[in-house]
């Protein structure tokens, strides 16, 4: 009987160690949001707790506990969530239904390790009236925005904008021209989102804008902490080049998985383009970021364009709750052009249209200092 009752004790200490390092973790990572992903103690203490709390007791209370850490643990720390903060824009959970149909199998190939091409969806995500997608709490009045045109100073001959790449290995539907990892990247710069941004400074310069391209890779070898890499590029950049005021961070999106892709198109002139998206962040998780309307009024007038002159072209703007690093001026934006499941002349096609569209905007928002 004593036994029964030493081992009981002792359970209910575990039980209370555990409920109280779960109850300190969970409060934690519920004010700091922005930080979560960071903190391997947190990871650690919440992994020890879901391997060791089945095993202290069967009681109805220890699984209960379990069950609870459990569910942080997926919440905040699976695989899904730790991409979602490193790689922010896939949308996770948020791909549009792709039916999958049978496929006859291809001709006999000479290689049999030859890898199956993916099904692609092709759709259309069309913005009309300035459509927006905002996942903030903010209410955002777009013709107030809209009305309120930014504007901005430069120097001649020096450079006005800065297109770079936090992703820069994010690459195209490759249809074999170039080998690419099982998650649609290469560091083949003909072939990824550099390749993009080189067509999208062409079209600024051939319209009179001074650009840097800054081609800085910042995630490979490791995709981790690619934004504090690209944020380091940004200041570098704005420091030895005061007169930069616009900042367009350029991505590939991703949607689907590496057999079943979604593919945004759209014709243009005749030609199939990849559409396109801009991403505002905000200040929603806490980090600093005041600037963050004068961003998204600049991103209006963009996209105000885009669907009155390329009307297709533009899907609904993105306003996140994350910052991507457009604090760094008023003048920045992140655009997704195209996803996974485009090809790179697709991509291309988006950028000489997008890149047109860009170069006339900023023209009319410029002052001459």
């Amino acid at each position: 009987m004593k036994y029964r009752y030493a081992k009981k004790a002792q359970s209910l200490k575990i039980t209370g160690i555990y409920a109280s390092v779960f109850l300190f973790l969970t409060i934690f990572i519920l004010n700091f949001p922005a930080l979560h992903f960071n903190f391997d103690i947190q990871k650690s203490a919440l992994s020890s707790a879901v391997v060791n709390m089945p095993k202290s007791n069967g009681s109805v209370a220890v699984k209960s506990a379990a069950a609870a850490v459990k569910y942080v643990c997926g919440r905040y720390f699976s695989q899904e969530s730790f991409l979602r903060d490193a790689f922010p824009y896939i949308e996770a959970k948020k791909t549009p239904e792709i039916k999958v149909t049978d496929t006859p199998p291809s001709a006999t190939s000479e290689n049999e390790n030859s890898v199956q091409k993916p099904n692609i969806k092709e759709t259309k995500m069309v913005s009309k009236n300035l459509q927006i997608k905002n996942e903030t709490d903010y209410k955002i009045d777009v013709q107030s925005l809209l009305s309120e045109k930014p504007a901005f100073t430069k120097t001649d001959g020096q450079p006005l904008v800065l297109i770079m790449h936090t992703h820069s290995s994010e690459a195209y539907e490759s249809n074999g021209e170039y080998q690419t990892s099982d998650t649609d990247r290469t560091q083949d710069a003909n072939y990824n989102v550099i390749k993009v941004g080189d067509k999208l400074t062409e079209m600024l310069e051939d319209k009179g804008i001074s650009v840097i391209h800054d081609k800085t890779v910042h995630d490979y070898p490791s995709y981790t902490h690619s934004y504090k890499k690209s944020l380091e590029t940004i200041e570098r950049n704005l420091k030895e080049h005061p007169s930069i005021k616009i900042v367009f961070d350029v991505h590939r999106d991703a949607l689907g998985d590496a057999q079943n892709k979604v593919k945004f198109t759209a014709d243009i002139n005749g030609e199939k383009a990849a559409q396109a998206m801009l991403v505002c962040g905000t200040n929603s998780m806490g980090l600093w970021f005041d600037n963050w309307e004068d961003n998204l009024r600049f991103a209006m007038q963009i996209q105000d364009r885009l669907e009155r002159c390329y009307p297709g072209l533009a899907r609904p703007v993105n306003i996140r709750r994350e910052r991507f690093n457009l604090h760094a001026t008023r003048g920045s934006v992140l655009i997704e052009v195209g996803t996974n499941g485009n090809t790179l002349d697709e991509a291309l096609v988006c950028a000489k249209y997008l890149g047109d569209t860009l170069a006339d905007v900023i023209n009319d928002l410029t002052i001459l200092q």
